[in-house]
């Protein structure tokens, strides 16, 4: 019996550790949809390069994650936006590859900062390892190993 009884405070515990996505807003679907459709017209009109536009759909994507959301409603809102829509200026689109090389940038000097300090990390353990000598004496010659 005590062992269910724990077995169930540590759910409960686990459970109210467990943060929910918050709903996405209307605004917010209006955001995302507008964003969707900017980068689809931007590429279909050559406005933008394949990469950057695929680069622009993950971060998207990245960051609708972060929220609850209708996948019926996002893709009704993102095909009303693709089809009745403003179309992107040229000069938007170039303004909207640039934001997406910005980040790209900033991720890749996140990983690179992150890439360090885990070497450094790992050194500084490495560093404070204890190692162990042994030596034999055979004959007149003193043999060691560290490790």
């Amino acid at each position: 019996m005590k062992k269910h009884i724990g077995v169930i405070i540590c759910g409960l515990f686990l459970a109210s550790c467990a943060t929910q996505k918050p709903q996405m807003t209307d605004a917010q679907y209006e955001m995302f949809a507008k964003g969707w459709a900017v980068l689809h017209h931007c590429n279909a009109n050559g406005y933008i390069d394949p990469a950057a536009t695929a680069r622009g759909r993950i971060y998207a994507a990245s960051t609708m994650k972060r929220y609850s959301f209708d996948g019926a409603l996002m893709d009704s809102k993102a095909y009303d936006q693709i089809n009745y829509g403003t179309q992107p200026s040229q000069q938007e689109c170039r303004s909207l590859a640039a934001s997406i090389e910005g980040r790209r940038q900033q991720i890749e000097n996140q990983n690179a900062t992150a890439e360090i300090q885990q070497r450094e990390a790992q050194n500084m353990i490495n560093a404070t390892k204890p190692t162990n000598t042994y030596c034999n004496k055979i004959g007149t010659q003193v043999l060691c190993n560290s490790f």
